[in-house]
């Protein structure tokens, strides 16, 4: 990580699909439909391949040395800090560590996502400890969340802390500038404004990586 901060590096996501909330809840065996990444991860554990799943806790439910130290060096070469796959305990935990370690900038990712499935209050919460909020428009376009939800989560938080991204990328769904302009749409049918959009959309994500 030190590397990539001094190459210039932007971001650091931390466990995604490897994250130890991600993973719990997935079937081990049978025919039950995985996602493709769970698929992939299981075609890798069937050769053999089968890395632990991660957390950032300790079995005393605080952060792990290793996770502060990842903190550390975010906050030396100023990179955004995102929460990628985690359990709220562990976001809550992390979002606080940053702010004390002096992590400049931190996104709580998909909010919405079934995995993270964070309350409007919660998100209210962690943007009152600095992070900013992202909303995906591929977690309501898939029905894994409603569009009423994340409209009220913005609302509370307030757009000059939110974030709108589209997560997509998969073949099976909209190409991206299709997807952005369907969550635009959506938003302004909602009662939204076009600045607010704006902002969520492209004033905060470029505030974000300068």
């Amino acid at each position: 990580m030190d590397i990539a901060g001094r190459s210039g590096a932007k971001i650091v996501w931390f466990p995604t699909v490897d994250a130890e909330n991600e993973t719990a809840g997935l079937p081990t065996g049978g025919n039950k439909k995985l996602p493709f990444w769970a698929e992939i991860q299981r075609e890798i554990s069937a050769m053999g391949i089968s890395p632990p799943r991660m957390t950032v806790l300790d079995e005393k439910g605080q952060l792990t040395q290793a996770t502060r130290s990842c903190i550390e060096l975010i906050a030396k070469h100023d990179m955004i800090l995102a929460t990628g796959h985690l359990g709220r305990k562990e976001i809550f935990a992390l979002v606080k560590s940053a702010r004390e370690l002096k992590v400049r900038k931190v996104l709580v990712t998909h909010a919405e996502f079934p995995s993270q499935n964070l309350t409007a209050e919660e998100q209210v919460q962690l943007a009152d400890m600095g992070a900013m909020i992202e909303h995906c428009f591929t977690t309501m376009h898939t029905g894994k969340a409603p569009w009423t939800t994340v409209m009220e989560s913005i609302r509370a938080v307030g757009p000059e802390r939110c974030l709108l991204s589209t997560d997509l990328g998969q073949t099976i769904n909209p190409p991206v500038a299709e997807g952005f302009a369907m969550f635009a749409q959506t938003l302004l049918d909602g009662g939204f404004i076009v600045n607010d959009i704006r902002r969520m959309a492209v004033t905060n994500s470029a505030a974000l990586v300068e």
